[in-house]
Protein backbone atom coordinates (compact mmCIF):
# COMPACT_ATOMS: atom_id res chain seq x y z
CA UNK A 1 0.00 0.00 0.00
CA UNK A 2 1.54 3.46 -0.72
CA UNK A 3 0.70 6.49 1.04
CA UNK A 4 -1.25 7.46 -1.76
CA UNK A 5 -3.40 4.74 -2.11
CA UNK A 6 -3.84 4.83 1.93
CA UNK A 7 -4.62 8.74 1.82
CA UNK A 8 -7.46 7.87 -1.15
CA UNK A 9 -9.19 5.55 0.81
CA UNK A 10 -8.97 8.39 4.03
CA UNK A 11 -10.77 10.88 2.04
CA UNK A 12 -13.72 8.04 1.12
CA UNK A 13 -14.03 6.78 4.52
CA UNK A 14 -13.91 10.60 5.75
CA UNK A 15 -16.52 11.88 3.11
CA UNK A 16 -18.39 8.90 4.35
CA UNK A 17 -18.04 9.60 7.87
CA UNK A 18 -18.65 13.61 7.00
CA UNK A 19 -15.23 13.86 8.36
CA UNK A 20 -13.23 17.16 7.10
CA UNK A 21 -9.46 15.08 5.70
CA UNK A 22 -7.95 18.65 4.47
CA UNK A 23 -4.09 18.57 5.39
CA UNK A 24 -4.22 15.03 6.48
CA UNK A 25 -0.43 14.49 7.60
CA UNK A 26 1.13 10.86 7.41
CA UNK A 27 2.19 10.09 10.84
CA UNK A 28 3.21 6.75 10.34
CA UNK A 29 4.41 4.43 7.25
CA UNK A 30 4.63 0.78 6.72
CA UNK A 31 2.00 -2.31 6.37
CA UNK A 32 -0.70 0.17 7.95
CA UNK A 33 -0.55 3.67 7.78
CA UNK A 34 -1.99 6.37 10.19
CA UNK A 35 -2.65 9.92 9.31
CA UNK A 36 -3.80 12.74 11.31
CA UNK A 37 -7.16 14.87 10.37
CA UNK A 38 -6.32 18.03 12.25
CA UNK A 39 -9.64 19.34 10.38
CA UNK A 40 -11.63 16.70 12.84
CA UNK A 41 -9.48 15.89 15.29
CA UNK A 42 -9.16 12.54 14.54
CA UNK A 43 -6.45 9.47 13.83
CA UNK A 44 -7.39 7.41 10.43
CA UNK A 45 -5.76 3.91 10.20
CA UNK A 46 -5.83 2.31 7.12
CA UNK A 47 -4.96 -1.50 7.16
CA UNK A 48 -3.99 -3.32 3.99
CA UNK A 49 -4.07 -6.66 4.16
CA UNK A 50 -6.56 -7.36 7.08
CA UNK A 51 -10.09 -8.76 7.07
CA UNK A 52 -12.97 -6.76 7.92
CA UNK A 53 -13.34 -8.96 11.14
CA UNK A 54 -9.86 -8.11 12.31
CA UNK A 55 -10.25 -4.59 11.75
CA UNK A 56 -14.00 -5.02 13.22
CA UNK A 57 -12.23 -6.19 15.97
CA UNK A 58 -10.03 -3.19 16.95
CA UNK A 59 -12.55 -0.98 17.15
CA UNK A 60 -14.53 -3.41 19.64
CA UNK A 61 -11.42 -4.05 21.63
CA UNK A 62 -10.95 0.05 22.07
CA UNK A 63 -14.85 -0.36 23.21
CA UNK A 64 -14.42 -3.30 25.79
CA UNK A 65 -11.57 -1.28 27.65
CA UNK A 66 -13.49 1.95 27.68
CA UNK A 67 -16.29 0.20 29.13
CA UNK A 68 -13.88 -1.45 31.94
CA UNK A 69 -12.11 2.12 32.64
CA UNK A 70 -9.39 1.35 31.15
CA UNK A 71 -8.17 5.07 28.72
CA UNK A 72 -8.39 3.93 25.33
CA UNK A 73 -8.54 6.59 22.10
CA UNK A 74 -12.33 6.44 21.46
CA UNK A 75 -13.54 5.08 17.64
CA UNK A 76 -15.29 7.73 16.15
CA UNK A 77 -17.41 8.05 13.00
CA UNK A 78 -20.86 8.44 12.42
CA UNK A 79 -21.19 4.52 10.75
CA UNK A 80 -20.55 1.43 13.22
CA UNK A 81 -18.08 -0.48 11.21
CA UNK A 82 -15.21 0.14 9.31
CA UNK A 83 -15.11 1.57 5.95
CA UNK A 84 -14.07 -0.71 2.92
CA UNK A 85 -12.09 1.02 -0.07
CA UNK A 86 -11.12 -0.76 -2.92
CA UNK A 87 -7.90 0.67 -4.69
CA UNK A 88 -8.16 -1.92 -7.58
CA UNK A 89 -4.75 -3.90 -6.49
CA UNK A 90 -6.04 -4.33 -2.82
CA UNK A 91 -8.86 -4.21 -0.14
CA UNK A 92 -8.20 -1.11 2.62
CA UNK A 93 -10.37 -0.95 5.58
CA UNK A 94 -10.18 2.43 7.56
CA UNK A 95 -11.52 3.66 11.24
CA UNK A 96 -10.91 5.99 13.05
CA UNK A 97 -10.15 7.30 16.77
CA UNK A 98 -10.38 10.42 18.92
CA UNK A 99 -6.99 12.53 18.15
CA UNK A 100 -5.44 12.31 21.79
CA UNK A 101 -3.25 15.15 20.89
CA UNK A 102 0.66 15.43 19.52
CA UNK A 103 2.38 13.20 22.16
CA UNK A 104 4.87 15.82 23.55
CA UNK A 105 5.80 13.97 27.30
CA UNK A 106 6.07 9.92 26.75
CA UNK A 107 4.36 7.51 28.83
CA UNK A 108 6.61 6.64 31.92
CA UNK A 109 7.30 2.91 32.27
CA UNK A 110 5.34 2.97 35.77
CA UNK A 111 1.76 4.05 34.02
CA UNK A 112 2.44 1.32 30.41
CA UNK A 113 2.61 -1.15 33.50
CA UNK A 114 -0.07 -0.08 35.30
CA UNK A 115 -2.08 -0.06 32.52
CA UNK A 116 -1.05 -3.29 31.31
CA UNK A 117 -1.82 -4.35 35.15
CA UNK A 118 -5.33 -3.05 34.42
CA UNK A 119 -5.56 -4.98 31.14
CA UNK A 120 -4.65 -8.55 32.10
CA UNK A 121 -7.20 -7.97 35.37
CA UNK A 122 -10.30 -7.72 33.12
CA UNK A 123 -12.11 -11.03 32.01
CA UNK A 124 -11.33 -12.66 29.02
CA UNK A 125 -14.34 -11.43 26.69
CA UNK A 126 -16.84 -14.59 25.35
CA UNK A 127 -19.79 -12.29 23.76
CA UNK A 128 -20.36 -11.68 20.21
CA UNK A 129 -19.07 -8.12 20.11
CA UNK A 130 -15.72 -9.15 21.04
CA UNK A 131 -14.16 -12.57 20.73
CA UNK A 132 -10.59 -12.36 20.88
CA UNK A 133 -8.20 -15.01 19.13
CA UNK A 134 -5.68 -17.00 21.02
CA UNK A 135 -2.58 -15.20 20.69
CA UNK A 136 -0.37 -16.59 17.61
CA UNK A 137 2.95 -14.74 18.02
CA UNK A 138 4.70 -17.01 14.96
CA UNK A 139 2.50 -17.44 12.16
CA UNK A 140 2.56 -13.62 10.69
CA UNK A 141 6.06 -13.72 11.24
CA UNK A 142 6.89 -16.38 8.71
CA UNK A 143 4.43 -14.95 6.42
CA UNK A 144 6.46 -11.71 6.26
CA UNK A 145 9.56 -13.28 6.04
CA UNK A 146 8.57 -15.42 3.13
CA UNK A 147 6.66 -11.97 1.43
CA UNK A 148 10.34 -10.31 1.64
CA UNK A 149 12.49 -12.47 0.38
CA UNK A 150 12.85 -13.04 -3.41
CA UNK A 151 13.76 -16.51 -4.58
CA UNK A 152 17.18 -16.04 -4.26
CA UNK A 153 17.73 -15.65 -0.50
CA UNK A 154 16.83 -18.46 0.44
CA UNK A 155 19.76 -19.44 2.69
CA UNK A 156 18.39 -16.50 4.46
CA UNK A 157 14.72 -17.76 4.69
CA UNK A 158 15.83 -21.06 5.62
CA UNK A 159 17.88 -19.14 8.65
CA UNK A 160 14.95 -17.54 9.94
CA UNK A 161 12.77 -19.66 9.65
CA UNK A 162 14.74 -21.89 11.62
CA UNK A 163 15.24 -19.63 14.41
CA UNK A 164 11.38 -18.81 14.59
CA UNK A 165 10.83 -22.83 14.69
CA UNK A 166 12.91 -22.92 17.70
CA UNK A 167 11.18 -20.61 19.66
CA UNK A 168 7.63 -21.44 18.71
CA UNK A 169 8.76 -25.02 19.83
CA UNK A 170 10.52 -22.75 23.34
CA UNK A 171 6.63 -21.10 23.59
CA UNK A 172 4.92 -24.10 23.61
CA UNK A 173 6.85 -25.92 25.71
CA UNK A 174 6.94 -22.72 28.65
CA UNK A 175 5.15 -23.21 31.70
CA UNK A 176 3.54 -20.28 31.50
CA UNK A 177 2.21 -18.56 35.32
CA UNK A 178 -1.33 -17.50 35.77
CA UNK A 179 -4.13 -17.77 33.81
CA UNK A 180 -5.06 -16.76 30.38
CA UNK A 181 -5.88 -13.12 29.92
CA UNK A 182 -6.13 -10.65 27.60
CA UNK A 183 -2.98 -9.25 25.94
CA UNK A 184 -2.46 -5.98 23.99
CA UNK A 185 -0.06 -7.31 21.94
CA UNK A 186 2.09 -4.57 20.92
CA UNK A 187 2.44 -2.73 23.96
CA UNK A 188 5.27 0.08 24.55
CA UNK A 189 5.82 3.93 24.97
CA UNK A 190 4.64 4.16 21.19
CA UNK A 191 1.20 2.59 21.91
CA UNK A 192 0.80 4.49 25.08
CA UNK A 193 -0.08 8.33 24.58
CA UNK A 194 -0.63 10.62 27.99
CA UNK A 195 -2.90 13.71 27.02
CA UNK A 196 -2.16 17.41 28.18
CA UNK A 197 -4.33 16.26 31.59
CA UNK A 198 -1.30 13.56 31.86
CA UNK A 199 -3.81 10.16 31.95
CA UNK A 200 -2.23 7.38 29.97
CA UNK A 201 -4.19 5.81 26.82
CA UNK A 202 -3.67 2.77 25.36
CA UNK A 203 -3.53 2.76 21.31
CA UNK A 204 -3.65 0.55 18.21
CA UNK A 205 -5.41 -2.94 19.51
CA UNK A 206 -4.54 -4.80 15.96
CA UNK A 207 -2.89 -7.35 17.89
CA UNK A 208 -5.17 -7.82 21.13
CA UNK A 209 -5.40 -11.74 21.51
CA UNK A 210 -5.99 -14.26 25.02
CA UNK A 211 -2.32 -15.66 26.09
CA UNK A 212 -0.13 -15.41 29.04
CA UNK A 213 0.70 -12.27 30.15
CA UNK A 214 4.63 -12.21 29.80
CA UNK A 215 4.08 -12.09 26.32
CA UNK A 216 3.24 -8.21 27.01
CA UNK A 217 5.79 -8.01 29.49
CA UNK A 218 8.31 -8.88 27.42
CA UNK A 219 8.29 -5.36 25.70
CA UNK A 220 10.44 -3.27 27.97
CA UNK A 221 13.05 -5.77 28.26
CA UNK A 222 13.50 -6.11 24.23
CA UNK A 223 13.72 -2.46 24.76
CA UNK A 224 16.73 -2.68 27.00
CA UNK A 225 18.54 -5.74 25.30
CA UNK A 226 17.55 -4.92 21.56
CA UNK A 227 17.31 -1.27 21.51
CA UNK A 228 20.22 0.04 23.97
CA UNK A 229 17.20 1.28 25.98
CA UNK A 230 18.04 2.69 29.77
CA UNK A 231 18.03 -0.60 31.85
CA UNK A 232 16.03 1.71 34.58
CA UNK A 233 12.97 1.77 32.54
CA UNK A 234 12.85 -1.89 32.41
CA UNK A 235 13.29 -2.34 36.54
CA UNK A 236 10.42 0.99 36.79
CA UNK A 237 8.45 -1.15 34.41
CA UNK A 238 9.01 -4.38 36.20
CA UNK A 239 8.93 -2.98 39.83
CA UNK A 240 5.34 -1.14 38.85
CA UNK A 241 3.70 -4.49 37.53
CA UNK A 242 5.23 -6.65 39.84
CA UNK A 243 6.61 -9.35 37.57
CA UNK A 244 10.03 -9.76 36.19
CA UNK A 245 9.59 -11.33 32.63
CA UNK A 246 13.39 -12.02 31.95
CA UNK A 247 13.40 -14.56 35.40
CA UNK A 248 11.00 -16.64 34.67
CA UNK A 249 12.03 -20.15 33.95
CA UNK A 250 15.45 -18.67 34.75
CA UNK A 251 15.35 -16.31 32.01
CA UNK A 252 15.14 -18.96 29.43
CA UNK A 253 11.38 -18.23 27.97
CA UNK A 254 12.47 -14.87 27.76
CA UNK A 255 15.30 -15.38 25.67
CA UNK A 256 14.41 -18.68 23.87
CA UNK A 257 10.93 -18.38 22.97
CA UNK A 258 9.44 -13.91 23.03
CA UNK A 259 13.44 -12.44 21.82
CA UNK A 260 13.43 -14.18 18.57
CA UNK A 261 9.54 -13.19 18.21
CA UNK A 262 10.18 -9.44 19.17
CA UNK A 263 13.68 -9.62 17.31
CA UNK A 264 11.98 -11.16 13.88
CA UNK A 265 8.84 -8.54 14.20
CA UNK A 266 10.88 -5.29 14.42
CA UNK A 267 13.06 -6.21 11.41
CA UNK A 268 10.27 -6.64 9.70
CA UNK A 269 8.65 -3.63 10.71
CA UNK A 270 12.29 -1.65 9.76
CA UNK A 271 12.29 -3.34 6.39
CA UNK A 272 8.02 -2.22 5.59
CA UNK A 273 9.04 1.06 6.95
CA UNK A 274 12.02 1.72 4.44
CA UNK A 275 9.73 1.01 1.48
CA UNK A 276 8.44 4.64 2.04
CA UNK A 277 10.87 5.96 4.24
CA UNK A 278 14.67 5.14 2.41
CA UNK A 279 16.57 6.39 5.57
CA UNK A 280 15.02 3.23 7.28
CA UNK A 281 16.94 1.06 4.95
CA UNK A 282 19.98 1.01 7.35
CA UNK A 283 18.50 -0.16 10.31
CA UNK A 284 16.53 -2.78 8.38
CA UNK A 285 19.63 -4.14 7.32
CA UNK A 286 21.67 -4.10 10.56
CA UNK A 287 18.76 -5.83 11.92
CA UNK A 288 18.79 -9.14 9.56
CA UNK A 289 22.41 -9.19 10.01
CA UNK A 290 21.86 -9.64 13.61
CA UNK A 291 19.21 -12.53 12.75
CA UNK A 292 21.23 -13.98 10.71
CA UNK A 293 24.06 -13.93 13.72
CA UNK A 294 24.02 -18.60 14.30
CA UNK A 295 23.26 -18.09 17.76
CA UNK A 296 22.12 -14.09 18.45
CA UNK A 297 24.66 -12.69 19.97
CA UNK A 298 24.44 -11.16 23.24
CA UNK A 299 22.70 -8.29 24.31
CA UNK A 300 22.76 -5.28 23.48
CA UNK A 301 22.31 -5.36 19.98
CA UNK A 302 21.75 -1.43 20.17
CA UNK A 303 19.14 -1.36 17.59
CA UNK A 304 18.18 2.38 16.72
CA UNK A 305 14.84 3.34 18.47
CA UNK A 306 13.66 4.87 15.25
CA UNK A 307 14.76 8.23 14.94
CA UNK A 308 14.54 9.48 11.94
CA UNK A 309 17.43 11.84 12.30
CA UNK A 310 19.67 9.23 13.85
CA UNK A 311 18.56 6.77 10.90
CA UNK A 312 19.31 9.18 8.12
CA UNK A 313 22.90 10.40 9.38
CA UNK A 314 23.97 6.68 9.92
CA UNK A 315 22.38 6.08 6.46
Amino acid sequence: MTPEDSLAAVRAAARKHHLDSTGAQLLQPGRNHTWRLPGSKVIAKARSGATFTETYRETQAARYMMSHGIPAARPVGQERYPFRHDTGHETVYVLFTEDLGPSTIPATPHQVALLLRRLHALPVPIGPRLRLPAIDPFSRLFLGIDGLFPAGSARDRQRLHRLLHAAREAWQAAAWPGPMAPLHGDVGQGNCIVTADGVAHLIDFERMSVGPVLGDLAAYGWRRDALGADPAEFEEFAAAYGLDVTGHADGRTYREALTPAFAVSAWLAAASYARDEPHWQHEADLRLTTLLTDPLPGSPWHWNLGNAAVMKAAG
